[in-house]
Formats: C-alpha cells, structure tokens, sequence
C-alpha cells in the first residue's frame, strides 16, 4: 500500500477514532479509519494492512467477534498483526479478552505517546500478535 506502513483502526467513537488517526498519521503512519468491524472485512478484499487495531466494544460485532472472525478467515488474514484497544476496566472482562485472543489489549487511558509506542514495538515485533496458534501461551497486558 506504500512505503508507510498503513495501519486499520476499527473504532465506533468518531472522536477516539479521529484522534489516534491524527496521532498515528503524525508518527510515520499511513491510517484508514473504520466506524464498524464490517466495513473493515469489505476493505481486506483489495486491502492488507500491515496492522488492524480494533476497538473491543462495538454494536454488531465487537472487537473480540472481530478477532474470531478474521482467524477463521485463512492465513492471509491470520498473518496481520491484531490489537485490541479499550476503555474498559473490568479486570475479568480484560482477561477473557486475553485469554481469548492471546494478544495485547491495550487501555485507552494510557497517554497517547504509549499507546503509539506500543504500536510501534508490535509493528517491529509482529510475532506477538498475529493469529498464530503456536502463541497461545504468548500473554501481553499493555
């Protein structure tokens, strides 16, 4: 898609979504925005990011459904690296998210600058979020 890499962000908060965009675009980042996990699955037909960060509470389909469904999807979708982002705190409700997907769930209330970072490390360090079966043991808490 060019020399940036390009990222997905699949979040129905139109201001959230608007900032990190803004946010992401500033560090390096080429960002198509999406408001619905939907939408996103229509764009993989043309389109493979190098990431898609996903929202996990969403109508229709949340972020975890996101995840299951691109995983049942075949290699090509399963080797994108998948974050899910959240402002939830329920420490139970995050570690079935984690248990789940066996990938990073970021919190939204960390400060942006670490949340790019951390975006930044899995980017460089993909293994620890693409859908592979072999890293179920694999657990991150950003």
């Amino acid at each position: 898609m060019g020399d940036k890499p390009t990222l997905f962000i699949v979040d129905d908060c139109a201001a959230y979504k608007v900032l990190i965009s803004i946010m992401l675009k500033k560090a390096g980042y080429e960002v198509r925005s999406f408001e619905s996990a939907e939408l996103v699955l229509s764009a993989l037909e043309t389109d493979i990011p190098d990431m898609i960060i996903s929202d996990l509470e969403m109508p229709y389909m949340d972020g975890l459904d996101f995840f299951r469904v691109l995983k049942r999807q075949g290699y090509t979708y399963r080797a994108i690296p998948f974050v899910i982002i959240s402002s939830i705190e329920n420490e139970s409700r995050i570690e079935e998210v984690q248990r789940v997907s066996k990938r990073p769930l970021i919190k939204k209330s960390i400060p942006m600058s670490a949340i790019i970072e951390k975006i930044r490390e899995i980017l460089e360090n993909p293994s620890v979020s693409i859908m592979n079966d072999s890293l179920k043991k694999t657990t991150h808490k950003y």
